[in-house]
Parts: structure tokens; sequence; C-alpha cells
């Protein structure tokens, strides 16, 4: 049985320009990366989504095999659809060539957004807003939404991905990178505790293509939680290369 509920997988949106199967993997993509969905887990079946959707089982498959060719998912046959198992950090460093003294440094603190002084060694800053579904986990919780910010570093070998969770309403968060990344200042103001991890893992289509890898390449992820009291109000990742970490003093 799935861990999760149908209706934690929202809605399409039928005017968008995104075609069907993709909005069905990029929902499935999240609740991966968001560790809602953890390797193991299994995935609501075909059938099941197809209902949910309200798309042709053909839909469906490319979705599955899309997030399959990425090596997010795994099918065994007679049983179901998976959650993948990244490749332990150890194995993926080894992989290519790293030395265990050399790791992705953890920094103790939430990684400091872009200014206007960073132009040269960063690149255009993505906006995503997206509204939650009212009958979603997070909906019931009281957020309205969650704003996405990422860019990559000017030498090209990591991208930095913030997300915040917003509880005030959409149309006060913009998709202005000016707007976003005040409103990104302002939560990390409030951030009193700092959890951090490593983790190594297949690289999305968009990862390798704005960090220009091999596409079975594993990326190592540096992920900073902050907390302001026991809440979690903002998330960053920095997806790095892995032939190139940082190195630890």
């Amino acid at each position: 049985m799935s861990r999760i509920g149908l209706s934690d997988l929202g809605e399409l949106d039928r005017d968008s320009d995104v075609p069907l199967y993709r909005q069905i993997s990029d929902r499935l993509l999240r609740l991966i990366e968001d560790g809602i969905l953890i390797s193991g887990d299994m995935l609501p079946s075909g059938p099941e989504l197809s209902r949910h959707f309200a798309v042709a089982p053909m839909t469906v498959r490319e979705a599955l095999n899309s997030l399959r060719a990425d090596g997010r998912i795994v099918s065994e046959k007679g049983r179901g659809v998976y959650v993948s198992a990244p490749p332990p950090l150890r194995t993926a460093l080894r992989t290519v060539g790293i030395h265990s003294t050399q790791r992705p440094a953890l920094i103790g603190e939430m990684p400091s957004p872009p200014d206007e002084g960073d132009a040269g060694d960063i690149g255009a800053i993505d906006v995503k807003v997206e509204a939650f579904p009212s009958a979603s986990s997070e909906a019931r919780s009281g957020f309205t939404g969650r704003v996405t910010l990422e860019f990559s570093h000017g030498d090209g070998y990591a991208l930095t991905r913030y997300a915040i969770d917003w509880q005030s309403p959409l149309a006060d968060v913009g998709v202005n990178a000016g707007d976003a990344l005040e409103r990104l200042r302002l939560t990390l103001e409030q951030v009193d505790k700092v959890s951090e991890f490593i983790s190594a893992r297949p690289a999305t289509p968009r990862e390798v293509a704005a960090l220009s890898i091999p596409r079975d390449l594993p990326v190592l992820v540096t992920t900073h939680l902050g907390f302001s009291g026991a809440e979690e109000v903002v998330k960053a990742e920095t997806i790095r290369d892995s032939r190139f970490p940082v190195q630890l003093s």
C-alpha cells in the first residue's frame, strides 16, 4: 500500500502549456525530493493515478517512464512501482574517484541568498510560485503555496535552490525575483536553528543541463533546513557536480 493519499497529488492544470504527463511526474518527483516519499515506498498504481488525474493510462505510463529513466523509481513485476534507493554517499564518491577526506562543506548555517554584488557570480534567478491544492496536507496545515528560488553558480559546478512555504495569500507573494528574494531574507532572519545533511542521488534532467554533467553521474546534495523554534520555515539545497566537491579545512 502507498504511504501517500491521492489527495496529496493535487489536480492537473489543463490550461497549462506543461504536458499532462510532465505535470504528473513533477508532482511525484516533488513528493520524493521533499522526503514525503522515501526509498522503498510504493507509488499509487497506474490505474489509481489514471482515475485520479482523469487521464489515459498511456499518459501515466509516460510520467512513470520519465521518472524511471531518471533513476527515481523502479518497477517490480507483480508487486508495483517503488521509489529508488539513492547511491550511498561513499559509493557515489568512490565512483567518481573522490577520496573520503573530501566532502561538500557543511557550514552550520543557512546559505546566504544572492544579492546585487553577486551578479557576476550567479546565473539568472528562477522563481516559481506553486499553489497548494486545497485538499493537500500543506493546505490543511494553513499554507497557501510554495515559493522556490533557484540559481546556478557562475562557475557552473553547483545549483542552489531555496523553498519557502507561505501562509499569506499568494497574491502577496508575486513572482518577481526581487520581491521573492526580499521575502526569503525576511524568512532567514527568523531562523534560529539549522539542520544539515549530505546525500547523493541521480541528477534530474534540469540539473544535468544546468551543471553540464553526464546523465549517469551522481550529484551531491547538501540540504539545509532552517527552523524558527520547532517549525521548519525554509529549506535550501545545493546540488553539486560530484567531481568538484568542496574540501573541508
